[in-house]
């Protein structure tokens, strides 16, 4: 459609439309598309921390799954309901608006950095110190979700509190 209005514009004098076909010619051909599809895998095996970081989310990914898994026979045995199944999710909820928005003033601390600095002064790598502080929340909030379950001594809030945490 694009390509059709250029040519009309052309045909009437206005010698400077060009439709996007026009330029690039029509789609990806398969070589550009096998250039698209390998470049994460070549960032996987040439780039560390992105090695790295795909690892970590990746186990920190499935732990919370089988975490979430555990909801059902754990809080079943106090007698918890469908309903009272699905609010115990609520801190989960809470635990990620709490960690998104402690990101906040870092970004904010980068931010006004950059400006004052420039922009070459940060590496990428740069970014990720505020995961060093927020990464063993995961393994201490299932550690007390898994302390809670031998011990019948602990209140019920230790779990939920291990729920916001993870």
């Amino acid at each position: 459609m694009l390509d059709k209005a250029a040519k009309k514009r052309r045909k009437n004098g206005d010698t400077k439309w060009y439709g996007p076909n026009e330029l690039h010619g029509r789609g990806l051909g398969f070589k550009e598309v096998m250039k698209i599809w390998t470049r994460p895998f070549v960032m996987f095996a040439t780039e560390p921390i992105v090695l790295c970081l795909s690892l970590l989310s990746g186990f920190s990914d499935a732990l919370i799954f089988t975490f979430i898994e555990g909801f059902t026979p754990v809080y079943e045995q106090w007698g918890f309901g469908t309903i009272a199944l699905g609010l115990a999710f609520i801190p989960i909820l809470i635990g990620y608006v709490i960690a998104w928005l402690s990101f906040l003033p870092v970004f904010y601390h980068d931010n006004k950095q950059r400006k004052r600095f420039g922009s070459e002064i940060y590496a990428p790598e740069r970014r990720l110190w505020w995961l060093l502080y927020t990464a063993p929340l995961e393994f201490m909030g299932l550690f007390i979700f898994a302390c809670k379950l031998s011990c019948v001594c602990l209140h019920l809030v230790t779990e939920v509190l291990s729920n916001g945490m993870c």
